[in-house]
């Protein structure tokens, strides 16, 4: 089982309408697609910067965030469906589907609600929900083969602050696919290939 966490830096990349098409057509029964925020948490940033609310609140309104980014992929790739929680996403799952996580505003119980915790680490948490083998972080910017280390991957900020300590607790595997990888997808989520760029903790 496969969490596949595209990030909102591809909200407008070309490599979208591709990624979604791939994951469709591969993914059935073994992939669950979590969005990013993208240019909608951005509106949260700012909006927040400007009026000054709590992280609660940020935090709540960044999980809708994230389910704009979902509908919109569903709206993309007809073949996705959205699944509203963990119980919907099991059973999206279990019809040989790809279900696209939409979270409402409490849709990560025991969650801080922080923007130390982001999307990226969203995706782990939904991939120990579940019980998912392995999470592949989908970022605008190709990385190089190899294993990185969580923490300096957090220090230049390519992850949240809360997703070094998550991935220390957890047995999923973590991988970094760029936006080109799309090609690649396949042969990933059927175990037939390995992508090339592990994070490690």
């Amino acid at each position: 089982m496969w969490v596949v966490k595209i990030g909102g830096s591809l909200a407008y990349a070309a490599e979208l309408p591709a990624w979604l098409a791939a994951l469709a057509l591969h993914g059935g029964g073994r992939v669950v697609i979590v969005p990013g925020g993208g240019p909608f948490a951005d509106l949260v940033r700012r909006a927040q910067a400007h009026q000054g609310y709590a992280d609660a609140t940020a935090h709540a309104m960044a999980l809708l965030a994230m389910a704009q980014y979902g509908l919109m992929m569903v709206g993309i790739e007809g073949r996705l469906v959205a699944a509203a929680g963990l119980s919907q996403i099991r059973e999206v799952l279990a019809t040989g589907r790809v279900p696209v996580w939409i979270p409402g505003p409490d849709g990560a119980p025991g969650v801080r609600a922080s923007w130390a915790v982001s999307s990226d680490s969203l995706a782990l948490w939904v991939a120990g929900q579940i019980g998912a083998t392995d999470l592949a972080l989908v970022k605008s910017r190709a990385p190089s083969p190899g294993v990185h280390r969580a923490p300096d991957l957090c220090t230049e900020r390519s992850l949240d602050a809360a997703f070094p300590g998550a991935l220390a607790c957890t047995a999923v595997e973590t991988w970094w696919l760029g936006r080109t990888d799309h090609r690649a997808i396949g042969p990933i989520v059927r175990d037939a290939a390995r992508p090339a760029t592990r994070i490690a903790s």
